[in-house]
């Protein structure tokens, strides 16, 4: 027999590249991310094996140190089958069809509220868990900090836009309008008609400072 050592060496090469591309966009996921593959007797689904779970995971389900690979879904948390959560795994399974499910998890010594996106990858699955208290708690800082940003604007009477260079779009928030005067539900007149608010000598101005910084690509 005769092997073309050198096709296979690029083929194993492009797998492992692929792998390590893998495992660096999963490990640096905020959201949870595992990989299960069937336990089957007599051709039934009767437990499942972690193939791989990220960081993000391992710290949602206090896995324990020496990780969860190797170990059985049932054996670590039987809850999944309580919650109706381990059908939906074989289903997955067994008709391609994915499943997204909103629950809070309070098994295994365990309380969370979670988001799963399940999918089928080969005789197993593939899912997401997204933690519903950590993306709350993050849209409310979200919220806070443009509410500050908002004060600060209004108490310092200032304004800000952004230009996409791709639309050409201009954008502006309601403390810019209202600094020419004009009431929030009117802030699309600014967005389109910006130069018959600006004195004619520094139309030419901006428009120079603004191509510099595109060029550029700095502020």
């Amino acid at each position: 027999h005769f092997y073309d050592l050198t096709e296979r060496e690029r083929h194993e090469a492009a797998l492992a590249a692929s792998e390590q591309r893998f495992r660096a966009v999963q490990e640096s996921s905020p959201d949870g991310f595992m990989m299960l593959e069937a336990v089957r007797e007599d051709g039934r689904i009767v437990d499942f094996q972690w193939l791989y779970s990220n960081a993000a995971a391992d710290r949602l389900v206090n896995a324990p140190p020496e990780g969860l690979v190797g170990r059985r879904l049932m054996a670590v948390h039987p809850g999944n089958r309580d919650e109706g959560l381990f059908e939906g795994y074989v289903r997955v399974v067994e008709t391609g069809e994915p499943f997204v499910r909103e629950l809070r998890y309070r098994r295994d010594g365990l309380d969370l509220e979670l988001r799963l996106s399940v999918v089928r990858v080969n005789d197993g699955f593939a899912v997401t868990i997204g933690d519903r208290r950590e993306q709350r708690r993050l849209e409310a800082e979200l919220q806070a900090s443009e509410s500050r940003r908002t004060r600060a604007l209004r108490s310092g009477q200032l304004g800000t836009w952004e230009y996409t260079v791709a639309t050409g779009e201009l954008t502006s928030d309601e403390s810019l309008a209202a600094l020419f005067g004009l009431p929030p539900e009117q802030r699309a007149r600014f967005q389109t008609d910006w130069q018959t608010f600006i004195a004619p000598p520094d139309v030419a101005r901006i428009h120079a400072a603004r191509e510099k910084a595109i060029a550029a690509r700095a502020p």
